[in-house]
């Protein structure tokens, strides 16, 4: 039987308002999945100039925690970096372990009062890491460290390759693009596109199954 993952990235306090609607609008559809969310503990990645988050875009907000506790019987948190730069899975070992390390503390604080489940799984930004990040995810207590074309187990090293997951990832980001027939779709395009193919999928198969446990 297919393994069936679905995922969001770029989840945080900046990203929510307007991007989020679909997954709520698939929820009091369906029903039939959880949703593993990659969560940046305080993202700072271009946040635009006059943004009201600059300076205030923790985790560890109390709109971010209700958000997220008002969805805790479906939405899964996922570890995605301390800041989301792009260069935060590549730094040097001392600066990577202090990194991930003020990362896991914000995400302890905010354990305390979200009363969903976190799941020990991470996905560097960008898809880009070195030999170190792997090793420091590990010492860190992580299981999941997700790459580009599958999943490693940090624990048994068993490696799932996107081809024997059906893998659905998608973005919380707004400012994240898909490719629809060959071409480059922003939000709200964007949105409308993801929630068409995935209301398709869902009406047609329970949407998940246990896989990361």
């Amino acid at each position: 039987m297919t393994r069936i993952l679905l995922t969001t990235d770029d989840l945080a306090p900046s990203n929510i308002e307007g991007q989020f609607e679909f997954w709520d609008k698939l929820w009091k559809k369906h029903k039939n999945f959880q949703l593993l969310a990659f969560t940046t503990a305080n993202w700072n990645f271009r946040l635009p100039k006059k943004s009201k988050f600059r300076g205030n875009n923790s985790i560890l907000r109390e709109d971010f925690i209700e958000f997220c506790n008002k969805r805790k019987n479906w939405l899964l948190i996922a570890y995605h970096g301390l800041t989301h730069e792009v260069a935060e899975s590549t730094l040097p070992l001392q600066d990577q372990q202090k990194s991930i390390k003020e990362m896991l503390s914000i995400f302890h604080k905010f354990s305390q009062k979200f009363k969903g489940e976190i799941v020990p799984a991470y996905k560097p930004p960008f898809y880009r890491f070195n030999s170190d990040a792997l090793n420091i995810c590990k010492d860190s207590g992580i299981r999941y460290f997700f790459m580009q074309d599958g999943i490693l187990d940090l624990q048994t090293y068993n490696f799932f390759r996107r081809n024997d997951i059906h893998l659905i990832d998608s973005h919380t980001n707004p400012r994240a693009q898909s490719v629809k027939d060959g071409k480059t779709i922003s939000a709200p395009d964007r949105i409308d596109f993801l929630y068409e193919r995935l209301d398709k999928f869902l009406s047609n198969q329970n949407a998940w199954e246990n896989f990361i446990r």
